[in-house]
């Protein structure tokens, strides 16, 4: 039987580990308490930390279990970061204690992401988006204009037909126009 008094410093944390995948990293770390007779008992926290190295600020997580992850897209690319934990046993629980030390730093550097291919892949899109909704927008108007005759070629002698037709409307127009004035100011 291991005895554990109320209040206590726990172990460091150790074998930090780092593995990357689908763009997703994971951390993972030993407590020292994985095999300890009262380990359902003991209410373990973490301070997780990571941070840029050698900026003094930090991202500061507390996970419940031996294990935490991070998206790529988080981190800046191309940048060396470290990352650290530390334990203790839980305040809101029977037991007390104080924080472990930290454990050993792990370093690792980001991957270079080449940013101005991803805009160029945004606008690319972004002009066949464009260029498509013009042509849905362009090919029911040409196709009524095709349906009102507008869109189809008139031979020539037709032309002249149709201009002289009109011509011959509007002198009759004329016509009955002023004839219909002279009805109204006779009456």
């Amino acid at each position: 039987w291991e005895f554990i008094s109320v209040g206590f410093k726990t172990k460091t944390p150790f074998n930090l580990t780092l593995q990357y995948a689908n763009g997703t990293y994971h951390f993972f770390w030993k407590s020292g308490y994985e095999k300890h007779t009262f380990r359902t008992a003991l209410p373990i926290i973490y301070e997780f930390k990571y941070y840029k190295d050698g900026d003094p600020t930090s991202v500061i997580v507390h996970p419940e279990k031996e294990m935490i992850q991070t998206e790529e897209m988080k981190l800046d690319p191309d940048t060396m970061y470290a990352v650290m934990v530390k334990s203790k046993v839980d305040d809101r629980q029977v037991y007390g204690g104080t924080w472990s030390d930290w454990s050993s730093t792990v370093k690792w550097k980001t991957a270079y992401r080449d940013e101005p291919r991803e805009v160029s892949k945004i606008a690319i899109g972004m002009f066949a988006m464009v260029g498509l909704l013009i042509l849905f927008v362009s090919i029911p108007a040409c196709l009524s204009e095709i349906k009102m005759g507008r869109g189809s070629p008139i031979p020539p002698m037709l032309w002249r037909k149709i201009v002289e037709q009109y011509q011959k409307g509007v002198s009759q127009r004329k016509n009955c126009k002023e004839f219909e004035v002279i009805i109204i100011y006779s009456a």
